[in-house]
Formats: C-alpha cells, structure tokens, sequence
C-alpha cells in the first residue's frame, strides 16, 4: 500500500521578479517514506497551480524494463546486475 501525502507548495519571489515554486511530497512504500522535491521558476511554463504527483513503478508495469536499461546503461553494467532499484513516476 502506497501512502502520498502532500507536504507543502511554497511560493516566493526573488528581487528579480522572477518567481521560484518549490513542491514538495512524500511518498510512503513498504515502510520507507520517499521525500520528492521540485524547484522551478515561473519562467519553466509550469501552471502555478501545478500539483506534484508521484507513483511506484513495479516490474510489470509500462515502462518498468525500458527504465531499468537505462538504468543500467547509464551504470556501466547489465540489468541483471542492478541488485536494487526503486523507480517513482513524477
């Protein structure tokens, strides 16, 4: 069971006008909490109502091994050598 919690949006402004967005979320995956953070400016395009979303991916799911080579690509060593490997789609 995955438990996501939002922790905060927080919104500031620097001298330059430019606005700095700063999401932040956990999630919770077999008893091990994951904190997610996201730092932008307004000049990224981001809507600033934005929401950070965050899921596992699992073996078996899309995506899942395409990940896991790339992994391993940029690692140096073959997917049957990545020992452990926890993937978050954000």
């Amino acid at each position: 069971m995955h438990n996501l919690t939002k922790k905060f949006a927080l919104l500031c402004c620097s001298a330059s006008g430019i606005t700095e967005t700063i999401l932040e979320t956990t999630i919770e995956i077999e008893g091990l909490t994951y904190k997610v953070t996201a730092t932008y400016d307004s000049r990224s395009g981001i809507p600033v109502d934005a929401k950070l979303n965050v899921s596992e991916l699992n073996v078996g799911d899309e995506g899942y091994l395409a990940y896991l080579n790339n992994t391993a690509d940029t690692l140096g060593v073959s997917s049957g050598e990545v020992g452990y490997l926890r993937l978050l789609d954000i």
